[in-house]
């Protein structure tokens, strides 16, 4: 490959440098030579004769000149072909500027593009979130909406109460186990209620099945410290469900039941 690269480089001096030597210079003296030949009187054409004949350089002064006047052909063969290189250099970067600023400018327009479609994509899924609550002896979650409307359910799994229960939490304002919250609302899941008959203490789990709702009591505790009058804890879990889906998953929550109080568990 660099050899090619080579002989092409040469090739592009000495052709010039050939057709200057043989081509211009030769092509002038036998044309001179014609001319005088045929139009020159016969003094100059004697003089002429004499002077070829009889050259007053002899060839150590011709070599010096050719070797001048190649050295300059070279010269500036390849001054022309360091200039040609470095402007069709300048034209390349130039045009892969602009391909980089289209490229560049294509890449942005699609980057706006797809923020455009994920702001829409979020724009229509529910963002639901939700908080636990120990109030007036009551454990609830605060589901709130904050995008689209959406239908909203929780199921429900329970520890330790000893008694079945349905599979989805209770709405504290529906009989149904899915509800529709719209946007910026804000309902309640009633998950427990805490009966107190006087040193003794009972939890009433409320939930819910396709078909209705219902409740399940725990067993009675004693509210005095006393191992053998305290019930075992009880633990629920819950997990929250929308339809269309969320745009991140809700909390699952794990709250526990203890004999006078609720909080939420690890």
């Amino acid at each position: 490959m660099q050899l090619n690269g080579r002989l092409d480089h040469a090739k592009q001096i000495f052709v010039t440098w050939w057709s200057l030597i043989y081509g211009v210079m030769w092509g002038f003296l036998c044309s001179a030579d014609v001319i005088v030949a045929h139009y020159a009187s016969s003094s100059f054409k004697a003089k002429w004769n004499a002077e070829w004949l009889a050259p007053k350089w002899g060839w150590r002064t011709t070599l010096i000149g050719f070797g001048i006047l190649t050295v300059g052909l070279v010269f500036e063969k390849s001054f022309c072909m360091v200039r040609e290189a470095r402007l069709n250099a300048e034209q390349r970067l130039v045009v892969a500027k602009q391909e980089y600023a289209a490229k560049e400018q294509a890449l942005d327009k699609q980057i706006e593009d797809l923020k455009s479609s994920l702001d829409v994509f979020l724009a229509s899924k529910p963002n639901i979130t939700s908080e636990f609550a120990y109030a007036d002896q009551q454990a609830f979650l605060a589901v709130t909406n904050n995008g689209p409307s959406a239908k909203v359910w929780a199921s429900l799994s329970v520890k330790g109460l000893g008694r079945g229960v349905g599979p989805f939490a209770r709405w504290s304002h529906s009989s149904s186990y899915k509800v529709r919250i719209g946007k910026g609302e804000t309902c309640n899941l009633l998950l427990a209620s805490l009966k107190i008959e006087g040193s003794m203490s009972q939890w009433v789990v409320g939930h819910a099945t396709e078909s209705g709702v219902g409740i399940a009591e725990a067993m009675y505790s004693s509210l005095v410290w006393n191992k053998d009058g305290q019930a075992p804890d009880v633990d629920m879990y819950v997990t929250i469900f929308s339809d269309p889906d969320c745009i991140e998953l809700p909390k699952d929550w794990h709250i526990v039941l203890h004999s006078h109080v609720a909080e939420v568990g690890d």
